[in-house]
């Protein structure tokens, strides 16, 4: 009878540990076995990277997994609109989590290197949550192995720029060389300043012509400013002799004196040339005898010992002849 009752017990405790197990595994392998969920669909033109039971999430959080991936699609179940769209993903969310009508399913990796994941993100609560068997137009979003293509395409317009800033950058370069080199425009102009600072210099040094000047300019102010200057002196002297002219009206005098010897000067002046006029025609007879014995000198040197032989054309006119009639005058023996 005890060997009964063992043997009850031992099959029951077999038999509640084998359905233990089985729950266990159940629980485990098959995702939703004791809790509720829904399905909706995402459509997608590439399924690449994506698996089944991989995680679903709102906004980075895990509210599901992936069910099913059907691809390719018959062109009368892909949706409206949308003829490139082949994939159709079944996503299991558990009943507790809701996601919004309006919300984006975003194909993404998790992480650098992790797995690809789908995430609804910017939902609207004013649209509602969405209902089981509820479709999406999932965008996927390149993952780093795609990305890079994209990134080198990127990058080509840049390193096409950096290279040509880096051609500008080796001709301004030269161009620095060139204006900094030995006999550059700098150079020459640092020079310049040299030789215009050695100028100042040399100005405005002890001995310079500046400092020079500027020591005479100093004597000749002070020579200036000195009250017993000689230009001080000059200006009393001339002050004294305006207010002697000023006195007495002897400016009105000294003018009336000048104004007499003025008329009398003129008077003086017409009386010269009425003696001047009256001299002048025997000054021409004068000159015209002087002339002709200066003349007879020259050609008939004899006629100052012997009476002269020459004849003149006025001597039909007694009283020119009278006029020119030269007459010697005893000499001495001729030398």
């Amino acid at each position: 009878m005890n060997f009964q009752k063992n043997t009850i017990r031992t099959t029951f405790l077999t038999i509640t540990t084998i359905t233990l197990v089985v729950l266990t595994l159940l629980i485990v392998g098959v995702p939703g076995f004791l809790n509720q969920q829904y399905t909706v669909f995402v459509y997608f033109d590439n399924a690449s990277g994506i698996q089944q039971g991989a995680n679903v999430m709102v906004s980075g959080r895990k509210i599901g997994f992936v069910d099913s991936i059907e691809s390719p699609l018959p062109p009368d179940e892909r949706p409206k609109g949308h003829p490139d769209l082949d994939v159709r993903i079944g996503v299991k969310i558990k009943a507790s989590n809701k996601i919004y009508k309006d919300s984006q399913a975003m194909m993404m990796q998790q992480g650098l290197l992790g797995s690809m994941v789908i995430d609804f993100v910017k939902g609207s609560p004013d649209d509602g949550f969405a209902e089981p068997g509820a479709s999406y137009i999932g965008q996927r979003r390149p993952d780093f192995t795609e990305a890079i293509p994209e990134l080198l395409n990127a990058i080509e317009p840049v390193a096409k720029s950096a290279e040509d800033t880096l051609s500008e950058l080796k001709v301004a370069a030269e161009r620095l060389e060139f204006i900094l080199g030995e006999g550059g425009p700098l150079a020459e102009a640092l020079y310049q300043i040299r030789d215009l600072a050695n100028n100042l210099g040399d100005i405005t040094a002890k001995d310079g012509t500046l400092t020079v000047t500027l020591k005479e300019f100093g004597d000749f102010a002070r020579e200036l400013s000195d009250k017993e200057g000689s230009l001080q002196e000059t200006l009393r002297n001339l002050r004294e002799f305006t207010n002697q002219l000023s006195e007495g009206d002897k400016v009105g005098t000294t003018l009336d004196s000048i104004r007499d010897a003025a008329e009398k000067l003129d008077q003086s002046l017409g009386k010269v040339d009425v003696l001047v006029g009256s001299v002048e025609p025997e000054l021409q007879k004068t000159l015209m005898n002087t002339e002709q014995m200066t003349d007879t000198l020259k050609r008939q040197p004899w006629r100052l010992i012997w009476p002269s032989t020459k004849e003149y054309a006025e001597d039909d006119d007694p009283e020119v002849r009278k006029a020119i009639i030269v007459r010697p005058t005893p000499r001495g023996p001729l030398k």
